[in-house]
C-alpha cells in the first residue's frame, strides 16, 4: 500500500472511530432526559464536546508514530488529500470527515484551524 493511502486510511480510521463514539453517547440523550439524569446528560454532553479534540489529537499521535519524519512534505499531502477525498465521494458523513481531515492536517503542520 502507498504512503499516500495509508495515512489517508489511518486518518479515516480516526474519523470512522470519533463518529462512532459520538453516535454512541448521543443515543443515550433521550434515556438521561426522560429519567430526568441531568448530571449523566450534562457528562453525556462535555464527553461529546472533547471527542473531536481528543480522536484528532489521537490521529494525529499514530500518525506521527507510524509515519517517518518526511511525512511532513506539503507536496506528500496534497496527494493524500486527494486519495481522502476519493474515500469520500459515497461517505455518509462526507463533510464532517473532511473537516477531521483538515483538523488533522492543521494540527500536524501547526496551522489554526
Amino acid at each position: 500500500m502507498s504512503q499516500t493511502r495509508q495515512i489517508a486510511e489511518m486518518i479515516l480510521r480516526g474519523f470512522r472511530k470519533h463518529f462512532q463514539l459520538f453516535q454512541k453517547v448521543t443515543a443515550k440523550a433521550k434515556q438521561r432526559f426522560e429519567q430526568a439524569d441531568w448530571r449523566a446528560y450534562q457528562q453525556d454532553s462535555s464527553e461529546r464536546i472533547s471527542f473531536y479534540d481528543q480522536r484528532v489529537a489521537e490521529t494525529v499521535a499514530e500518525l506521527k508514530q507510524a509515519m517517518p519524519s518526511d511525512c511532513l512534505n506539503e507536496s506528500l499531502w496534497q496527494q493524500v488529500k486527494q486519495q481522502y477525498l476519493q474515500y469520500l465521494l459515497f461517505h455518509p458523513q462526507a463533510e464532517l470527515a473532511e473537516t477531521f481531515y483538515n483538523s488533522v492536517f492543521c494540527r500536524l503542520f501547526a496551522r489554526k484551524y
